[in-house]
């Protein structure tokens, strides 16, 4: 990115890891002016289970219509629904009209009736939820690709494109992840 924005564009990375947050402000934030790194303390099952803040009532430090692209990669697998919906209401909020959003699920599709991911089922929870670790809450799920799109709508954001993961694919490596990747656009 550094070589690609101009000196008036600006970067902004958002993470719930404070060792994370302080390695990127060492080592790139320290270099690239134009880079800035933000520690978001919300709380997750996975990451940051000490946060102070539940996912369903995060704010982005951010005024509205402040960013041209945002980009929400691996963040849904270990969160709430009520935590998915606040976050891409609040990304269609800080995106311009007409900015674009790229965000990644672990997508259910209609042709899958027994979804695996790298050697694991995922169960059903209904309601177009489904988890690979269902003794955990809000850990390793995937979600309904009818679903996805209900949030997506509900957010405000137009669907331009859906790029099915790696992950579906037979005899992929088990490290391979390659989430699904949804291409947005905020009208």
């Amino acid at each position: 990115m550094a070589s690609f924005l101009s000196d008036e564009g600006r970067y902004v990375g958002i993470d719930v890891a404070p060792a994370v947050i302080d390695w990127l402000r060492e080592n790139y934030g320290s270099k690239l002016p134009n880079f800035d790194f933000v520690l978001l303390d919300a709380r997750g099952t996975k990451y940051n289970r000490k946060g102070s803040v539940d996912p369903a009532n995060v704010q982005l430090p951010f005024a509205d219509a402040s960013f041209d692209v945002a980009c929400a990669f691996a963040v849904f697998m270990h969160m709430s629904l009520d935590g998915i919906r606040n976050y891409l209401a609040e990304l269609s909020r800080v995106l311009h009209p007409g900015g674009s959003l790229l965000v990644t699920f672990n997508a259910i599709w209609e042709d899958e009736d027994e979804p695996e991911h790298r050697g694991r089922r995922y169960e059903s929870l209904g309601g177009g939820l489904y988890t690979r670790q269902p003794d955990k809450q809000n850990a390793s799920m995937g979600h309904h690709v009818t679903l996805i799109r209900e949030l997506l709508a509900d957010a405000g954001l137009e669907l331009l494109e859906e790029v099915r993961g790696q992950w579906h694919a037979t005899g992929v490596s088990a490290h391979a992840h390659g989430s699904d990747l949804f291409a947005l656009r905020r009208p």
